[in-house]
């Protein structure tokens, strides 16, 4: 399993876990099932959801650039739709977080985020970036 861990504060955060999979199903041409796990505050859930072997790779790239210059944003996408969260750097170190997670694609519920982090959740999160895509080439 690889998981990919956007923290807030303390246990907060969104987690999105990618299970194993069947190396053998060649129909997935690049897609992952996955489960997004959502803590903020009060609020905790999760759901199924779908993700593209694509969607991290510019997501890890405009990662480095706002952990390096501390300004500017980083987005994850899902080309489905189920998720979309951007990271934003102020330059001092503040980090805030904005997006949605779809439970379905686009268009059933959904819940609109926002939580803020700093320049110290960037490492780990590169570092569960980097976990990702090693696993993700190991299971090519």
């Amino acid at each position: 399993m690889a998981e990919l861990r956007i923290p807030g504060d303390g246990s907060d955060g969104v987690t999105i876990s990618i299970p194993e999979r069947d190396h053998r199903d060649a129909r997935s041409e690049g897609w992952l099932d996955a489960e997004v796990w959502v803590k903020l505050g009060a609020w905790s859930g999760r759901y199924s959801a779908q993700f593209h072997e694509d969607d991290f790779s510019p997501f890890a790239e405009k990662l480095g650039e706002l952990h390096t210059t501390l300004k500017g944003d980083a987005t994850l996408t899902s080309l489905d739709g189920y998720l979309d969260l951007t990271l934003t750097g102020d330059g001092l170190g503040h980090v805030s977080v904005v997006g949605e997670l779809w439970d379905q694609p686009r268009v059933a519920s959904h819940l609109v985020v926002s939580y803020n982090t700093d320049q110290t959740a960037l490492p780990p999160l590169q570092a569960s970036l980097a976990s990702l895509a090693a696993y993700l080439n190991r299971t090519r």
